[in-house]
């Protein structure tokens, strides 16, 4: 008698499902791995261009520097600005962009608020940086306490306003 061995067994369904199971947990792995690293290296690049911004404020007094951001859909960028004086418009130094992947926070009263949000509320006034050529003080509301989160991998920022320091917290 011949037999008809159309399909596949049981065993072979299970043992694809099985490595396809294990090749997905391997990638999302990876992905968190990246994305993980990604939140310390942003937070890293954020801090060099606030540190940049005050160091060339206290060294060419006689440009202002600032540190502006903007929702460019995607990503928040992050603006290192010069202003020359009595110019209108400030010329762009440098950029650093913030995936939305990656969720980019102010603390306000306590409470974590996107910087998104306070962009499309046109409350600039609380994230924009600028400093004192002196001093090296922050002399705008952008001081304070960042963070740069996924998942439950946190970066956390200070940006101190008596002394312009912005200390990485970790």
């Amino acid at each position: 008698m011949i037999r008809d061995e159309r399909g596949y067994t049981l065993v072979e369904l299970l043992v694809v499902v099985a490595i396809i199971s294990i090749s997905m947990g391997f990638v999302t792995f990876s992905l968190n791995f990246v994305f993980n690293r990604n939140v310390d290296a942003k937070m890293a690049e954020v801090i060099t261009e606030i540190r940049s911004a005050k160091n060339l404020q206290v060294e060419k007094s006689a440009l202002e520097f600032t540190i502006d951001y903007a929702d460019e859909g995607d990503s928040i960028v992050l603006y290192k600005r010069a202003l020359k004086p009595g110019d209108t418009a400030p010329v762009d130094i440098s950029l650093v962009k913030i995936p939305k992947t990656l969720e980019f926070v102010k603390v306000v009263g306590g409470s974590d608020v996107k910087v998104s949000d306070l962009i499309s509320q046109n409350r600039l006034d609380e994230i924009r940086v600028s400093f004192d050529s002196t001093t090296g003080r922050v002399t705008t509301g952008g001081y304070g306490v960042y963070k740069i989160k996924y998942n439950d991998k946190v970066a956390t920022m200070n940006i101190i306003k008596q002394n312009g320091k912005v200390i990485l917290n970790e």
